[in-house]
């Protein structure tokens, strides 16, 4: 007795000091079989303890004991079997579809609470269990659904088949509808209804667990601790959505969650992910959780569209500052160039974010643009707001503020993605190019990069609020990738795409298009005698004939 009494003031002792949220999910794993393991457990253990007692009521089986075993050193072994026994389905025992009602409440306790630690442990313990009961992904729950279907739309072909699967033997569909007549299908039909009856339903358990996934990880609330405190608990929640309806509503919480606060793993990341494997393509290493689960495979980042949160929530918090200029902190100098401050920008680290994607995009041969047109987006408000209204600003300097700062970084990305022709095979599937017009192929991303690139050009130089020499100077940037596509015979092709692009400021020409046709000549006579010292003077005359 002294034994049992010691064996279960140690437990509750461990009970006591493991952390709380270890204890509600032995909670959950706990079940009636272990409960009977305890109860019978229990019982053996008073019954060696009482042998003596037992003995002489004559309560015991008449066989003598081993020698050297006495029922009270049983005990030891009983307690060990019974402890053995519950630390096994502890730990491999998982949420059952029996216990999603009492997962639900206490998910919804700790959620109120505001317990957001506990919180993340039981569902990250859980996660695989939930996803696999709102998506009743049971054997039983599969072969009920082909019952019921086959219980209403059994054909002649599936009998067919069903006979063959039964039988071994093939039989023509013309020998089955004579062989079989129409009261085998009712049979059919009537056998597989019987059969529905005995199988498991669980539409209710299907429906609490999507219940717990629609009201608590849909939740702005939920999203806004995780981001800030587990991060990468978010990847474990999109690999387990993989076959949910909810999937897309959830990365779109989660990313803009992330680009919101600036002090989360996105910006951390997009800060340590500069290092270049080859020529501008970014090394992606592992230890880039967030970055690497997104950006790795190309196709996963386009069917789950991770650019459109991230892209949004930069054109929502330009609109914001829009409503106040005079303190817009972009509105203000720089101390330094690089801006030291940039990797604390959601426009900075939206642009570079689109800088990764869209490379590994082009080096994985994925034939999607990876809607790098937000780019002239974000060029359209940043011009928008653009003011200098800092009396520290140099009107006359490269960069005088930091909207100048960014509306370079933008301009220099979209080169970049048009550069890299040169570091892949021309005839690749996402580079091939079927056409020298400025019109749009959107599996071709350098020839999309040279879109967008044109039509940034077309918004900064129709601003009024941009300084003359920023304009001159970014458009510098788009004449001399003009000239070194020039230069090489085999991106001729591309080199033309640029030229018309640059006269119709992107992918079509305004009605009244004066303003910028003006601006651009302005700009290219800014710095045309440079052009006639540096480059062939025939492909400097034929850009300027056609801008003229």
């Amino acid at each position: 007795m002294e034994l049992l009494i010691a064996a279960v003031t140690l437990v509750a002792a461990i009970y006591a000091v493991v952390p709380r949220a270890r204890q509600l999910n032995w909670q959950l794993r706990v079940g009636f079989f272990d409960w009977v393991v305890v109860a019978v457990a229990s019982l053996v253990v008073f019954y060696l303890e009482f042998n003596d007692f037992c003995s002489s009521r004559g309560w015991v089986i008449p066989r003598p004991w081993p020698h050297g075993i006495t029922p009270q050193n049983t005990i030891y072994l009983v307690l060990l079997v019974a402890a053995l026994i519950l630390a096994f389905r502890l730990r491999f025992k998982r949420l059952s579809s029996r216990k999603i009602r009492n997962f639900r409440e206490l998910v919804e306790q700790l959620y109120w609470d505001e317990s957001y630690g506990e919180l993340f442990v039981v569902l990250q313990n859980n996660l695989a269990e939930l996803f696999r009961i709102a998506g009743s992904d049971f054997a039983l729950s599969r072969l009920r659904s082909r019952l019921r279907r086959s219980s209403g739309n059994l054909t002649h072909g599936e009998l067919l088949r069903l006979v063959n699967a039964i039988r071994g033997r093939k039989i023509s569909t013309t020998k089955t509808k004579r062989y079989l007549p129409g009261f085998f299908r009712a049979i059919e039909r009537k056998v597989s209804i019987q059969l529905l009856r005995f199988l498991p339903e669980h539409d209710a358990a299907q429906s609490t667990a999507q219940e717990v996934v629609r009201e608590i990880l849909l939740s702005p609330r939920f999203m806004k601790a995780l981001v800030r405190t587990r991060p990468y608990l978010g990847l474990d929640i999109i690999r387990q959505m993989s076959h949910s309806h909810e999937r897309h509503g959830f990365i779109s919480l989660y990313l803009s969650e992330l680009a919101r606060d600036t002090t989360t793993v996105f910006y951390e990341e997009i800060a340590n992910n500069q290092n270049l494997l080859s020529s501008h393509r970014y090394v992606l290493p592992e230890s880039n959780r967030l970055l690497h689960f997104l950006l790795s495979d190309a196709k996963f980042a386009h069917d789950n569209a991770v650019y459109k949160p991230i892209g949004d929530y930069a054109l929502r918090y330009l609109d914001e500052l829009a409503r106040d200029p005079p303190n817009d902190p972009y509105n203000r100098t720089m101390d330094d160039v690089p801006d030291p401050g940039a990797w604390e920008s959601p426009i900075y680290a939206t642009v570079r974010f689109f800088d990764i994607m869209v490379e590994e995009a082009l080096y994985q041969k994925y034939p999607w643009h990876m809607w790098l047109y937000y780019m002239p987006l974000i060029v359209k408000k940043v011009a928008r707001n653009y003011r200098l209204v800092d009396p520290l600003a140099t009107p006359d300097a490269d960069f005088p503020i930091r909207y100048s700062f960014l509306l370079y970084e933008i301009f220099s990305a979209l080169s970049h993605w048009v550069e890299e022709l040169e570091h892949v095979p021309i005839d690749q599937q996402n580079v091939v190019l079927h056409s020298t017009r400025a019109d749009h192929e959107n599996g071709n991303i350098p020839k999309s990069g040279i879109l967008a690139l044109c039509e940034c050009a077309r918004l900064v130089l129709e601003s009024d609020n941009l300084t003359p020499r920023l304009k001159h100077y970014l458009m510098d940037m788009v004449f001399r990738l003009y000239f070194d596509l020039r230069l090489k015979d085999t991106l001729l092709g591309y080199a033309t795409v640029l030229r018309n692009a640059i006269v119709r400021g992107g992918t079509y020409a305004p009605q009244n298009d004066r303003k910028y046709r003006d601006a651009l000549v302005t700009a290219f006579e800014g710095e045309q005698s440079e052009y006639y010292i540096k480059y062939p003077a025939p492909l400097v005359a034929e850009l300027e004939a056609a801008i003229h």
